[in-house]
């Protein structure tokens, strides 16, 4: 299996703009943000005081030509959206979601802040 960094150095066309507007839009939240490349995931973790927590992990699938975000949102409950919102199977979060396309992301916007939000308070 390719490591996900080569697998996002090596987009281009609307996938490569798609996973770009989700990473920009991840590392937006603020300073205390940083991204981790992992083998099989990009994460992204919010630093606290404590320690640092995931609060976003990235896969690019180019074959499927999508973008999953997983979301570790904890507490807070999300509606299942069939092809979009799925509870995660095998990734680091407890929500799976799908992006093909810039709407599919403006629809998931408010998820991020959610579990972006849920890695600041208290273990």
């Amino acid at each position: 299996m390719t490591e996900m960094s080569h697998v996002v150095a090596a987009l281009d066309g609307a996938l490569g703009e798609l996973y770009e507007d989700v990473r920009a839009q991840l590392s937006a939240f603020g300073e205390d943000v940083r991204e981790t490349h992992r083998k099989n995931y990009i994460a992204f973790k919010r630093l606290r005081p404590s320690h640092p927590k995931n609060f976003a992990c990235v896969k690019v699938r180019p074959s499927k030509d999508l973008v999953r975000v997983y979301l570790t949102l904890g507490s807070k409950s999300v509606g299942l959206v069939p092809a979009f919102i799925a509870i995660a199977r095998g990734g680091t979060g407890d929500v799976e979601v799908t992006l093909r396309t810039p709407e599919d992301l403006r629809r998931a916007k408010p998820l991020f802040v959610r579990s972006y939000d849920e890695a600041g308070l208290s273990p």
